[in-house]
């Protein structure tokens, strides 16, 4: 009976990558456990017995046989990587071939950018979002919970913790490009095109990012009203930029797998032009006066009206701070 509860509680974690289930079943069904000692039962390191009086007791000794958590880690990230390396996509847009850039600032661009703009240029298609959008999202929540259980379990497996990084970021970009393919197609113009790979090249070079004055194309505030914003196209993936640059300088804790994700369960407000959207209300936090006073002194520089989250008609910069919490609750949940 022990080793079925035990069975179950990996196959929670290992098969479903739900750790608080696994983790919750075996603190329900035995008495005084804490969080190490679940952690090693879960990974195989403790066992259990049963006492004289019939009672499951842990002990100091391995499994003979536990479920291998990190190795279904590992396949489903090698699955999840092996079903996006050739996305098929239902629906298909082309455009001619009619632009050229210089090869010169061609080669300067990360591998990412090249593969982006070759893409681009060699007869494209953009595939529709909507067929791919339930197994995206499904995804993208895997490798949320498939972070909480290597923070939980294997907090000093580097390797696994920086390939879920690595897998993460991508899903979060490949979903960003099919939700915004009017970004991809206004870029098939060459003004546009060469603005993208000016701008590239000056993000690849950033190694840091400081608080703003002035209001940029994108951009997050702060609980504390600081503004860290970046100027380019939405193809640049601005907002995935800035919580890359915000973990490297310790804003944001190194080991964290989705740093854009961190910051809205932080209550940072993300800006996109004159549109505001925020997560914190689902997480309890308020948005700041501070952010709010340097919403207004910002955005106002760019920008009379700004649209929130869920209200149809844009209101005045200026009149955000008349908006009540309650309203404002209203309006970002």
């Amino acid at each position: 009976m022990l080793e079925l509860l035990l069975k179950i509680a990996q196959e929670k974690v290992g098969c479903d990558f739900d750790y608080y289930k696994g983790y919750n079943l075996l603190k329900d069904s035995l008495e005084g456990l804490d969080e190490q000692t679940i952690n090693k039962l879960l990974t195989g390191e403790y066992s259990l017995k049963y006492t004289d009086n019939n009672k499951g007791e842990v002990v100091d000794v391995p499994q003979t046989n536990p479920l291998n958590i990190l190795s279904l880690i590992e396949c489903k990230l090698n699955s999840i990587a092996d079903a996006y390396k050739d996305i098929q996509f239902g629906q298909f847009v082309y455009w001619k071939k009619s632009i050229t850039i210089d090869i010169t600032d061609y080669i300067k661009l990360t591998d990412s950018s090249q593969n982006y703009i070759t893409t681009l240029l060699d007869d494209p298609i953009i595939y529709a979002y909507n067929s791919l959008k339930e197994s995206l999202d499904k995804d993208l929540f895997i490798f949320a919970n498939i972070n909480i259980i290597i923070e939980k379990l294997f907090p000093n497996n580097t390797d696994i913790s920086d390939r879920v990084s690595k897998a993460s970021k991508q899903l979060r970009e490949t979903i960003y490009k099919l939700n915004h393919p009017n970004s991809i197609a206004t870029l098939y113009d060459k003004g546009k095109l060469d603005r993208y790979i000016i701008t590239q090249l000056e993000l690849d070079k950033l190694s840091e990012i400081h608080p703003s004055l002035l209001c940029c194309n994108a951009g997050y505030f702060a609980p504390d009203g600081k503004y860290y914003g970046l100027n380019g196209t939405k193809a640049n993936f601005l907002h995935i930029k800035i919580a890359d640059l915000l973990q490297q300088q310790g804003i944001i804790p190194k080991d964290c797998n989705t740093p854009d994700r961190w910051l809205e369960e932080h209550g940072w407000i993300k800006q996109s032009g004159s549109m505001l959207l925020y997560g914190g209300y689902f997480y309890n936090i308020s948005i700041t006066k501070e952010q709010i006073t340097s919403i207004e002194r910002i955005l106002s520089q760019s920008y009379n009206y700004i649209e929130l989250q869920h209200i149809e008609n844009s209101i005045p910069v200026t009149r955000l701070s008349e908006i009540e919490d309650i309203q404002l609750r209203k309006h970002f949940s």
